[in-house]
């Protein structure tokens, strides 16, 4: 980079380059193109405001040293001003509404929901699903309404699955189970759905997403313009928040399946706790400065739950592969040890084939 009015020039790692591709990457593909995303990175690093006025030259140097000081700060560790509050500051985010409760705690349970999955260069499913599709490099899983959608290895036949970008849009009350390592994800315009990535070697975006649970490992996350979205993540750099967003929870990756540990090493996801970056997300039109808990908090240990894959995938891994902060980790084993004792006291219950039944239509009211 040149330098202006005496300012020493920038000194621009391979390490800057590869991250700031990474946070200036369009995800492109077949019928879908984030320009969007684009314009709100740039409209956020300009600080919202009008084009100074500057020649083209000078101009393009601020934004890219202004882009340049995000990565950094999305690589660096967070520092006094940075990283998330926690939930129990603010006693707005600790109120979870009856809808919201049973959203969260729906995952320990399989379904009830018609399952579609995506075959080698078609769409056939169980069940005829267009929602679900491959074309040349990518793999869309687009307008799912009520469904349970897996997505493995075999609907990417082409080469390795990491040179796939995977697009999930405009779906409702959908769970989506991503499990393969691949390039990148987008999530865009979901609402109350529930999605895991196995890992991204690049980066997974997600726009416009009201109620998204999401359960990744991934080099890198970008998140924008979404509400009540709560993710468990195991990310190699600090999330990078954009555009408008309001009460976002964040925590670790609890989660697990057969091949996690091995497509974890493909996608070069690191999963040292002290490499996971969950908990340092960075707002880029103030990286410096302290997220408000309005925007963002850190979902408190009591209320992180189970969560289960439920599909046998054969492999290796047989827990979490991602180091977790203990406090979670205890929680996770007492919210275990609660599920076993209430089976435990069903089955003595549940002994009569009359109340058995009753209990089975009330579980599923």
């Amino acid at each position: 980079c040149g330098c202006r009015g005496g300012e020493p020039a920038a000194v621009v790692t391979a390490e800057d380059v590869q991250l700031l591709e990474i946070l200036l990457e369009p995800i492109t593909g077949e019928g879908l193109a984030s320009t969007h995303s684009l314009s709100t990175l740039f409209a956020d690093l300009m600080g919202g405001g009008s084009m100074a006025a500057e020649d083209g030259q000078q101009h393009l140097h601020t934004l890219l040293t202004d882009a340049l000081e995000a990565v950094r700060t999305a690589r660096w560790p967070a520092g006094a001003g940075g990283g998330l509050p926690s939930a129990n500051e603010d006693s707005r985010l600790e109120i979870v509404t009856e809808e919201e409760d049973s959203f969260e705690t729906s995952p320990l349970e399989l379904q009830p929901l018609p399952l579609a999955t995506l075959s080698p260069g078609s769409s056939a499913q169980a069940g005829p699903s267009p929602e679900v599709a491959s074309s040349g490099r990518a793999v869309h899983v687009s307008g799912c309404n009520r469904r349970t959608v897996l997505v493995d290895r075999s609907a990417m036949p082409s080469g390795s699955s990491l040179q796939y970008d995977v697009h999930i849009v405009d779906c409702h009350s959908t769970f989506v189970y991503l499990l393969a390592p691949v390039r990148s994800v987008m999530v865009l315009g979901c609402i109350n759905c529930t999605v895991v990535v196995g890992a991204a070697s690049r980066v997974i975006t997600v726009e416009h997403a009201e109620r998204v649970r999401l359960h990744a490992t991934a080099v890198a996350l970008r998140i924008s313009n979404c509400v009540q979205c709560t993710h468990f993540l195991c990310v190699n750099t600090r999330p990078l928040l954009s555009g408008e967003n309001h009460r976002l929870l964040f925590a670790p990756f609890v989660t697990h399946y057969g091949r996690l540990g091995e497509d974890m090493r493909h996608a070069g996801v690191d999963p040292d706790e002290h490499a996971n970056k969950w908990a340092e997300p960075v707002a880029l039109s103030a990286p410096e400065a302290s997220i408000p808990v309005s925007t963002a908090s850190v979902l408190e240990p009591a209320r992180h739950l189970p969560f289960t894959v439920p599909f046998d995938v054969p492999g290796d891994t047989v827990e979490n592969p991602c180091g977790v902060p203990e406090a979670y980790a205890e929680a996770i084993v007492t919210a275990k040890k609660r599920l076993v004792d209430f089976k435990e006291e069903l089955t003595l219950v549940a002994r009569t084939p009359a109340v058995k039944e009753e209990i089975q239509g009330a579980l599923h009211k």
